[in-house]
C-alpha cells in the first residue's frame, strides 16, 4: 500500500543516521527513473556526512548507479 510506504518513509526521514544505525535499519535507495535497488552503506554515510545527518538529507542527495538519476 503506497500510503502505508510513504507514511513509513516520512518517519524514516526524521532519522539521523545514527539513530537508523542505532535501531538496527537498513537504508535502501530506489531509483525512480530505472527502479534499481540497493543497500546503502550506513557506516560509511555517517563516516562521510556525520551521524546527524538525517535520512532526508540522504535520500535527497543520493544518484543511482544505474542512470545518476536522483531519487526525488
Amino acid at each position: 500500500d503506497n500510503s502505508h510506504r510513504r507514511a513509513l518513509e516520512a518517519y524514516h526521514d526524521g532519522l539521523t543516521l545514527r539513530e537508523l544505525k542505532a535501531g538496527g535499519h537498513a537504508l535502501v535507495f530506489e531509483c525512480s527513473a530505472c527502479g534499481h535497488r540497493q543497500n546503502l552503506d550506513v557506516t560509511g554515510l555517517i563516516r562521510a556526512h556525520g551521524p546527524e545527518s538525517r535520512v532526508a538529507f540522504i535520500r535527497r542527495n543520493t544518484t543511482c548507479t544505474i542512470c545518476a538519476a536522483r531519487r526525488g
